[in-house]
């Protein structure tokens, strides 16, 4: 039997966490991902404990990723062969959310409107499994989810909308921009 997963009492952790989740969700619909890579270490580095940080985002993920592909969905963006084949394979959600868009773009050739709209999509399929896992084990904490939530869906949506209007070739080189930090992060590390 695990604990349960530390709670967030504090107003500027949640105030953080708000912040967090409209910028996270802005990133994901217009960039496709944003959930891992941003979404689990800012709030950990806001003060949320480790668990509760990787977990309570974690049903974000569904919502954002159904809101913002949905946008792009109704503008014929989505490759269906591709997300079926994606989700078949059952790759992890990180994995869906850092590296699919760019696999997208680069080895099958998808116009970054649909790499993103994909990548969302799948994204949403892959996150399920994982928040049922973290919210049984007792590791989410409802209002770190809520307060990552609240903001988060209209954000992604703005994002998606944004983006299914932006020239491709600089939505492509935004993408490319946004990745610089994450990278270097991790070359850094």
């Amino acid at each position: 039997m695990t604990s349960p997963a530390p709670r967030v009492d504090d107003l500027t952790q949640g105030t953080a966490v708000l912040l967090i989740g409209g910028g996270t969700g802005l990133a994901a619909g217009l960039f496709g991902a944003g959930g891992s890579a941003v979404g689990t270490p800012l709030p950990h580095l806001a003060g949320v404990p480790p668990f509760v940080a990787l977990a309570s985002p974690l049903p974000t993920a569904l919502p954002v990723a159904l809101v913002s592909s949905g946008a792009y969905r109704r503008r014929r963006h989505l490759a269906r062969r591709v997300l079926t084949w994606s989700v078949a394979v059952e790759l992890p959600a990180t994995v869906a959310g850092a590296l699919l868009t760019p696999l997208y773009l680069t080895v099958l050739g998808l116009p970054i409107n649909r790499a993103l709209a994909t990548s969302l999509a799948v994204s949403a399929a892959l996150a399920l499994p994982g928040s049922v896992t973290h919210w049984t084990l007792g590791h989410v904490d409802r209002r770190v989810t809520l307060a990552h939530t609240a903001p988060a869906v209209p954000a992604a949506y703005l994002g998606a909308r944004v983006a299914v209007r932006a020239h491709p070739g600089r939505l492509t080189r935004l993408y490319g921009v946004a990745l610089v930090p994450l990278a270097s992060a991790l070359l850094l590390r």
